[in-house]
């Protein structure tokens, strides 16, 4: 039998053709790194993410109460010694309060300077004479030397973020406060598929170390393109409004506001925002880069959306809800899901008409007490994956009792009946359809499988736990193998893509799954499937942000 994640990592280094790379050698746009999590060479990246809530309070400037998130780095950069000690340039991160009605003693900086962004709540600011209103969107650059003093005029706190930079060698501060409201600059969507970008204060107002702070909005449903940075740069985002979620290295986590987190720069540790809410969501963005060295190593495609060049995604899924039923065999009730296109792999004429090698994959029901005609398969072998209810399946002299987790591989030749055991609840199932090639030598007889009775724990992909039903030696014609995989809670699987000749199809079986196809998340309910498009950059990667553990069946004709 061939072992599913044997196959699944042929899948990665065969059907793509991919050479193999190291952390000096950038892989193709459609790779990223996909060794399993291995914590002796992988960053603990709950080292490099930290919540204000988790420090303690402290005052400076006479009344502003701050609470660090990040801090500098102590020790070696991808190995901090404390968690949030992980800043390599910026000194740091922080969450600052100035209560209603305080102000902050007269003083001047040395040695560094303050950036502000203001959250919420009104004040000023006051230097040389001049003042300055503040509110939410203010970006500010208090350079070292210049006498400032800060109040609160509302009657709620005045909150703001805080990144303290030193002053590096040779470089001139400016001679006054640098202001900007962020809202008075342009917005576009410029970079890693889905950010929203709109620069708040930048080198013009005086920034050292960041190229500048951009808030960055996400749109519901959407992410931005993973991708790493090699050694030397330091990148920074803060969680400033909605439910985000963060990919970063092999790993998913939370992002609430509040939050930060700095990417570990070893070229091979990618990082993506996501948002799988159905509110927009929001962060701010500082990076310090390398000149001639700002290519991320470990990407997916980097290019914006392009519906002239990019697959349509939603030709290439579908769920049983959505086609008719029809009737076969007598009483099998049959909704198709994804089934043979005609034209163009990557072009399909009709939603759902994807498939190139299988002829069909669906979903089945057979009604209580009912049984099916006495069949036999001609030029077609089918695969059955039962998912719920209680029957019988009966081939030749041999009976099989059909319930959960019972697989059944069905060859041309042979004469079967199904019947419904129970009485209230129909026997519900999947239908996978291969054609038989001319010359093939089928099996002589069914082949039975018990999911449960299938050793598990083949983990590959960074998260899928998989089992293998059936592969070529079973007498799979078309498939390489085909198999149930379950994804924990708060889990992200790695993602690849496959080029021209490999047919992957996923079936969602339980839970509340998500998929990135592409450069674009879908939900991907229990009873839909989708076909990866074969052009060798469309990525995809099954998504558990849920709670609880999800559900679903693999199957693959690989190169």
């Amino acid at each position: 039998m061939v072992r599913l994640s044997t196959i699944l990592v042929l899948c990665i280094m065969t059907s793509i053709a991919l050479p193999l790379f190291t952390s000096a050698q950038p892989p193709p746009n459609s790779m990223l790194d996909p060794k399993p999590y291995d914590p002796s060479v992988d960053p603990d990246i709950d080292m490099f993410i930290g919540h204000w809530k988790e420090s303690m309070p402290k005052n400076i400037h006479g009344s502003l109460v701050v609470r660090d998130i990040l801090t500098a780095c102590v020790g070696d950069p991808l190995r901090p010694e404390r968690a949030r000690a992980v800043l390599t340039d910026l000194k740091s991160v922080s969450y600052a309060t100035l209560e209603a009605h305080a102000s902050t003693t007269p003083g001047k900086l040395s040695g560094e300077q303050e950036i502000y962004y203001i959250r919420s709540g009104t004040g000023t600011l006051t230097s040389k004479n001049k003042t300055y209103t503040l509110h939410e969107g203010i970006g500010l650059v208090i350079p070292p030397d210049i006498e400032f003093s800060m109040a609160s005029t509302g009657d709620e706190h005045l909150t703001m973020y805080l990144i303290v930079e030193p002053i590096p060698d040779g470089f001139t501060p400016k001679k006054e406060i640098g202001i900007k409201y962020e809202y008075d600059s342009s917005q576009a969507i410029s970079v890693h598929w889905a950010n929203i970008d709109r620069g708040i204060i930048g080198r013009n107002e005086g920034t050292a170390v960041v190229g500048g702070l951009t808030a960055v909005k996400i749109d519901p449903m959407t992410m931005a393109q993973p991708h790493s940075h090699d050694t030397g740069t330091e990148e920074v985002w803060i969680a400033v409004k909605g439910d985000i979620k963060l990919q970063i290295g092999k790993q998913f986590r939370n992002l609430p506001a509040g939050s930060a987190y700095r990417i570990p720069s070893n070229g091979m540790t990618p990082h993506a925002n996501v948002n799988f809410s159905d509110k927009q969501v929001k962060l701010i963005h500082m990076m310090k880069s390398i000149p001639g060295r700002s290519f991320p190593y470990a990407q997916l495609n980097p290019s914006l959306f392009d519906p002239e060049t990019d697959p349509d995604i939603d030709m290439f899924m579908g769920h049983w809800k959505d086609s008719m039923p029809r009737n076969i065999y007598g009483s099998l009730v049959v909704r198709d899901i994804l089934v043979r296109g005609d034209g163009d792999p990557m072009k399909p004429t009709r939603k759902r008409a994807a498939l190139t090698e299988l002829i069909s994959v669906s979903y089945a029901t057979l009604e209580p007490r009912a049984s099916t005609l006495p069949s036999k398969l001609d030029g077609i072998q089918e695969i059955y994956y039962f998912q719920s209810g209680s029957g019988e399946l009966k081939a030749g002299s041999r009976t099989v009792e059909l319930r959960e987790g019972i697989a059944i591989l069905m060859p041309p030749g042979i004469e079967y009946t199904m019947t419904n055991t129970g009485y209230d609840d129909h026997l519900t199932m999947y239908r996978i359809v291969e054609p038989v090639p001319a010359g093939f030598a089928v099996k002589r007889e069914m082949v039975v499988k018990d999911e449960y009775a299938v050793p598990g724990g083949n983990y590959s992909h960074w998260v899928y736990n998989g089992k293998s039903l059936f592969g070529r030696k079973d007498g799979l014609t078309t498939l390489t193998g085909i198999g149930p995989i379950t994804i924990d809670p708060m889990a992200f699987a790695h993602p690849h893509s496959h080029g021209e000749g490999v047919e992957e199809v996923w079936i969602a079986l339980k839970g509340d799954a998500k998929l990135l196809l592409g450069k674009q998340l879908r939900n991907l309910p229990a009873g839909s499937a989708y076909k990866i498009p074969p052009n060798g950059m469309t990525a995809h990667s099954n998504i558990n942000a849920s709670g609880q553990q999800i559900k679903l069946m693999w199957m693959m004709k690989s190169k």
